[in-house]
């Protein structure tokens, strides 16, 4: 996607490689640009543009670019594996010193094929609170509920144990499922409060739904549910359980359990005022169960304790509709479109006939009946869409159309899964559900997909449709980017020459922001606030303490920069004006400025204030540059006129600065006029600032003198207290070296200039702040033989303290890139005991390595215990050791 950040100094530091713009934008487009614009690759799919001097493109604006104008390079590895089988496997780059052999070098070209792209408005996540439960638990789901106004959260809990959803051995092994689910109440300071505990066994997946409830009196109200799936079993139901619960007693209480294998998903849904629940049962022979209500009942009880006592039965699922059969069905989801009263029911298959290149298989709800000797409709085959190891889909309708997002996860060898196979473009269909037929609108690139989420916003009575998706895994293993995506309609604006109805997209889903977090399984809406703004929650499957992040989606506004030269002392008889002309952050545009005048102490007594004409024409200017002789024509060509309207004393101002994106700045300027012929002082850097104190430190200013007073020479002197040593004080510039401020110290300076007759002098504050230690480590970012013993050793002993401080305190942690199965995992941290010499090194400058710890500990993940090397196996001998370009150690000082 196109991304233009409209502030220049955004990201300069870290642009990486910047090119011309002309290289991989049509020459027609350049000129909306500005002058000298740079264009950067952030990834294959996302450009970066720097907006040049005078840049006239405006949000909603379209801009033609080389769809295949990315340049990139991918070095790829043939690897013998453990099991002596061959892969390719990438690799970012190769050092020099590292051995070769084989290296392919992909590279895109660029195509001259021209397609549009709506400039958005920048939007971004703010995380704005995180839910934490104890280490090594993983969640399946985070669910909000509402009951009786009050804000509760249900966190389903799976396993317990370091990587136990995705390491089969701890799942089989050491992993504990019989949990504690939580339901937690959101206090009135905004924090987390365990309020229930529920156990469950594996739970996966949770699914609130609101009804009407009968009770044993013949009332009737509305009562909180919720359906839990519980993918292990107890000791009544061995291979797994749907539990539903109902609220009531302030707590939800057990309602009715439902025989279910291993199951992933549950979906509830009301129509024609029926209501049904929809499972998967996802073992052998995998199937999606569909049950109806059944309404409370007093009922003759069979079994051998109670045979023959009539008792009331609470409502339940209890008939039986139907078993939809599946292959490998882990998500359904029964819902309604806008359009039309049917019910639909889709299931996510990832696989047909033993491949992932599979379906997602739409039935319709037939109103007539179906099973006849039931006597009851039933779910019919009604539309499929094509898909890649679907994890999920996700209905949704925007602008009277409806569509389908399928989260797309993975396609490859089962039981041998590699990271980049987790890389899958995901789709979004628009469906026709009358003429029963599916056109493709987009894929979207994600890293094993989980779900995406849909949510429309209206305001001022204009809809914005967002979508997010949260991706589980990819190259990098579990850390990874979930994404939220914002709905552009490039036909609703006017096109460049270049942008015509011919080339033209007519509308799709463009990346806004991202967030990364490891294993993400849920990124979903909340809804939005009082104020308008979206929040959302997403939610994590790794197991490391924090399960869920909450999100404001903001619109950031790039507020101007307001740089101000006036004088800070002026006299008599002197030029009068404040110029914010090198204010910055104006996106390309010329800035407005709104001044107003705010405060006035006179100087001496019984003298004249400035008038209201004066004030008013203040007020009136909306340029940048605020001159005293152009707002007062009478006084053109005489300095000393100006003193008529302006008399001595303190004045303050106030400076509101907006750019043409809405960005708006304040600045207060104050200053003193003397009634004498004293020496103007113009600050050109701050007067109040705070710095570290190993940095090096500047002050300028300028001055002028009074045009009724013939000055010959002036002299300039600064002073420092506390004293600090510095190399010159007498010039129009204070430059100090580092560290020549002591750390946490405030100190006052000042600058003084003399005429022969007149003296005049502003002051500035600093205060210093303690620098953090400089870390300079030697030994690390290279290849070591693991295979001789010995010791490798990080030195950090050449780290500094910061200035003022005479002791370092050392804390290294340790970290494995690893492969849970083929499969990258990314780097996860480990006992550094386990790979030194000695386990105090943990807490010294230099941390001394075991190489033959190292090797032995870097079998630690693999499905075979064999050795694991980065480089230089032995291929003659594929089953002693394993190779892999991702395997390495990592360590944080």
């Amino acid at each position: 996607e196109l991304v233009v950040h409209f502030d220049s100094t955004t990201n300069m530091d870290n642009m990486g490689a910047s090119t011309d713009c002309n290289r991989v934008l049509p020459v027609p487009m350049l000129s909306v640009l500005g002058i000298g614009p740079l264009c950067t690759w952030l990834s294959p799919s996302t450009m970066q543009v720097e907006l040049g001097l005078n840049a006239t493109v405006l949000p909603g604006d379209l801009l033609s670019i080389y769809e295949a104008s990315a340049q990139r390079s991918l070095l790829w590895f043939p690897v013998v594996q453990a099991n002596g089988m061959l892969y390719l496997q990438q690799i970012t780059s190769v050092d020099e010193v590292v051995p070769v052999r084989n290296v392919s070098l992909v590279t895109s070209l660029r195509s001259t094929e021209v397609v549009c792209h709506q400039v958005t408005r920048p939007m971004a996540l703010e995380q704005t609170a995180q839910l934490e439960v104890a280490e090594d638990i993983s969640v399946t789901d985070v669910e909000r509920i509402t009951i009786e106004s009050e804000e509760y959260y249900f966190v389903s809990f799976y396993c317990k144990g370091q990587d136990c959803p995705f390491d089969i051995r701890i799942a089989a092994t050491t992993a504990v499922f019989a949990l504690n689910s939580t339901l937690y109440k959101v206090s009135p300071q905004g924090s987390f409060v365990p309020y229930q505990f529920i156990e469950t066994f594996g739970a996966t997946d949770v699914e609130p739904f609101y009804k009407l409830d009968e009770d044993m009196n013949g009332g009737i109200q509305y009562k909180q549910f919720v359906a839990i799936c519980n993918y292990m079993g107890n000791s009544m139901m061995q291979t797994g359980f749907v539990s539903i619960f109902v609220w009531e007693n302030n707590g939800f209480e057990l309602r009715q359990t439902m025989p279910c294998n291993r199951c992933t998903s549950s979906s509830y849904a009301a129509h024609n005022g029926e209501h049904y629940l929809a499972f998967t049962n996802t073992g052998p022979d995998g199937y999606v169960a569909i049950f109806r209500w059944v309404l409370g009942s007093f009922r003759v009880i069979q079994d051998s304790k109670t045979s023959g006592m009539i008792t009331w039965v609470g409502g339940r699922f209890e008939e039986a509709i139907q078993n939809i059969p599946t292959e490998d069905g882990a998500f359904c989801k029964l819902y309604h479109i806008p359009s039309q009263p049917a019910l639909y029911l889709g299931i996510a298959d990832r696989k047909q006939h033993g491949q992932f290149r599979s379906l997602v298989s739409i039935y319709r709800w037939q109103e007539t009946i179906c099973d006849v000797a039931r006597n009851i409709s039933c779910f019919q085959p009604f539309l499929q869409l094509p898909a890649l190891g679907p994890q999920s889909f996700t209905p949704f309708s925007m602008n009277s159309r409806d569509y389908i997002a399928i989260a797309n996860q993975f396609e490859g060898m089962e039981g041998n899964e590699h990271s980049e196979q987790y890389e899958k473009d995901s789709y979004i269909y628009q469906v026709d559900y009358d003429l029963k037929t599916i056109s493709f609108v987009q894929a979207i690139p994600t890293a094993g997909a989980y779900l995406f989420d849909f949510l429309t916003v209206t305001q001022d009575s204009s809809d914005s449709h967002f979508l997010t998706v949260a991706n589980l895994r990819g190259f990098q293993g579990f850390e990874t980017a979930s994404k939220i995506y914002k709905w552009v309609n490039p036909s609703d604006y006017n096109a460049s020459v270049l942008c015509n109805q011919g080339n033209t997209k007519q509308g799709y889903f463009s990346l806004i922001d991202e967030v990364t977090w490891n294993a993400a399984r849920k990124f979903s809406f909340l809804g939005v606030d009082q104020n308008n703004k979206v929040k959302l929650v997403l939610v994590s499957l790794a197991g490391s303490g924090v399960v869920a992040k909450f999100l404001d989606l903001n619109e950031p506004v790039l507020n101007p920069n307001v740089v101000v030269k006036y004088p800070k002392v002026t006299g008599a008889c002197s030029a009068l004006y404040f110029d914010a002309r090198g204010s910055g952050n104006g996106g390309g545009r010329t800035l407005k400025a709104d001044w107003s005048f705010q405060s006035f102490t006179p100087l001496l007594q019984n003298q004249f204030s400035p008038s209201a004409d004066l004030m008013r024409k203040i007020a009136e200017t909306s340029s940048l540059l605020l001159d005293f002789n152009e707002l007062l024509p009478l006084c053109a060509g005489d300095p000393s006129c100006v003193d008529n309207f302006v008399p001595p004393g303190s004045y303050t101002l106030l400076l509101t600065v907006q750019n043409w994106l809405g960005g708006k700045s304040v600045s207060t300027i104050s200053f003193t006029k003397y009634d004498t012929f004293v020496p103007s002082i113009w600050l050109l850097t701050k007067d109040v600032i705070s710095i570290y104190s190993d940095q090096k430190a500047y002050f300028e200013v300028s001055v002028g003198t009074s045009a009724c007073e013939n000055v010959t020479a002036l002299s300039y002197s600064w002073e420092i207290s506390p004293k600090v040593l510095a190399p010159r004080t007498d010039m129009l510039h204070l430059a100090l070296p580092s560290n020549a401020f002591a750390a946490q110290t405030s100190y006052n300076l000042s600058f003084s200039v003399t005429s022969s007759t007149f003296v005049a002098s502003i002051k500035f504050h600093v205060y210093t702040l303690r620098s953090p230690p400089r870390i300079v480590i030697t030994g690390g970012n290279m290849l070591i033989a693991m295979n001789v013993a010995g010791e490798h050793r990080l030195d950090a002993s050449n780290s500094q303290s910061a200035a003022g401080s005479s002791q370092v305190w050392f804390s290294w942690t340790c970290y494995q890139n690893v492969r849970l199965g083929p499969a990258l995992a990314g780097p996860i941290a480990i006992d550094c005991a386990t790979i030194t010499a000695d386990a105090n090194s943990q807490f010294e400058s230099v941390l001394r390595l075991d190489k033959t710890k190292m090797l032995v500990q870097s079998s630690a993940f693999t499905a075979l215990q064999v050795p694991t090397f980065t480089l230089g196996c032995n291929l003659d001998e594929p089953l002693n050791v394993h190779c892999d370009p991702s395997a390495f150690y990592e360590f944080q000082l």
